[in-house]
């Protein structure tokens, strides 16, 4: 990646659970650095994870991810930060209902 300039338009986004982190556990030390001293470097980040924002930043060691990726996802894209400012917010009960969402969870296919 040091040979990469950041002139050139380059997003990467990472997963939290299974990528960045193993599942459920804290980003290692080596990780972190490589984020924010090697590819923050060349490109704009962000972060993907269907946790909320506190489970993510538990496994990211601190609420400050919001501002510390370019771009920050959680619950699976319903919630959305850019420079650490609120984005947009989503809720599928607020958009579809009650009614709709327990259709939803009750579903079953044969």
């Amino acid at each position: 990646l040091t040979t990469m300039s950041k002139a050139i338009k380059r997003l990467l986004l990472f997963d939290v659970d299974g990528t960045l982190t193993r599942p459920r556990l804290e980003v290692t030390p080596e990780m972190e650095a490589f984020l924010y001293n090697e590819a923050k470097a060349v490109a704009t980040l962000g972060l993907v994870g269907g946790s909320d924002i506190a489970k993510i930043s538990e496994q990211m060691r601190g609420r400050d991810v919001v501002t510390k990726f370019d771009y920050f996802f959680s619950e699976n894209g319903l919630v959305a930060y850019k420079g650490g400012q609120l984005l947009a917010e989503q809720s599928i009960l607020k958009k579809f209902g009650e009614k709709v969402l327990q259709k939803l969870i009750n579903f079953r296919s044969n």
